[in-house]
């Protein structure tokens, strides 16, 4: 768990002190800067969710429950992106209605918080096209770590589940 939270506090460090650094000395968009930084931002959320499933430990099928879980997850960050930028505490909120009342979830919904709080302070009433991307960005690196733990079949059934607490 403290390599997933350097991990992440790593791309926290990385991140804003270069979009600092690089809006002051070069005058630079800082849209430009939060748009390269996406991979990282998908990196700390893969990061998040992966701690997540290293919960489960041998178990398959609590695995699998799990990334099942952080799909909905995924889901229900996209589903924010329904006009104007939600603000950290809205998506944070937001994931706590869609995974079970457990303490590693909620601290998944703290870590990816984290992650989007970066970006949003920088740019959220500049660009919220940008937010929205880095949404997407957050919601593919959640898709990203719990997909090898969903056999196809399932992965088709979680798509097309209704939203709600589907898998409690």
């Amino acid at each position: 768990m403290k390599a997933i939270l350097v991990g992440i506090a790593t791309i926290g460090l990385i991140f804003m002190p270069g979009c600092a650094v690089f809006k002051s000395l070069t005058g630079g968009d800082i849209r430009e800067t939060v748009e390269a930084s996406l991979p990282f931002i998908e990196t700390g959320a893969y990061l998040a969710c992966t701690e997540v499933l290293a919960q489960a430990g041998e178990s398959e099928a609590d695995r699998a429950a799990k990334a099942k879980h952080i799909f909905h997850v995924a889901r229900s960050i996209r589903s924010l992106s329904g006009g104007k930028a939600p603000s950290p505490e809205e998506m944070m909120e937001n994931i706590r209605l869609y995974a079970p009342d457990k303490e590693h979830w909620w601290k998944l919904s703290l870590q990816l918080g984290r992650v989007y709080e970066d970006a949003y302070k920088e740019i959220h009433n500049e660009n919220a096209k940008v937010v929205l991307d880095v949404l997407e960005a957050i919601a593919t690196g959640c898709e990203d770590a719990a997909r090898p733990f969903i056999k196809t079949k399932d992965l088709s059934e979680v798509r097309e589940m209704p939203f709600g607490r589907p898998l409690k």
